[in-house]
């Protein structure tokens, strides 16, 4: 089990923490993942000055804005699955 962990403090929400879960919610249905990725929400994770705060199986992700989610935040994804 993968487990995708979204910053939803002010900050983050304000930078697009919530386009994150859109994206990640969205790439669970189209790959069918329900039963390998849990999405979970989080309050402030000290990554503020890294970018979003994100997550995934406890270790960081840095530098993940609104610009590159889908490039840096899905292949991590699919390299954890595998």
């Amino acid at each position: 089990m993968v487990i995708i962990e979204i910053c939803i403090g002010s900050s983050c929400y304000v930078r697009g923490a919530n386009n994150v879960v859109e994206y990640v919610n969205t790439w669970i249905e189209q790959y069918q993942w329900e039963e390998k990725v849990k999405v979970k929400g989080a309050f402030c994770m000290g990554l503020c000055s890294q970018g979003l705060g994100v997550k995934i199986n406890g270790n960081a992700i840095s530098g993940l804005g609104l610009h590159n989610i889908e490039s840096t935040l899905l292949p991590l994804i699919q390299q954890e699955l595998t």
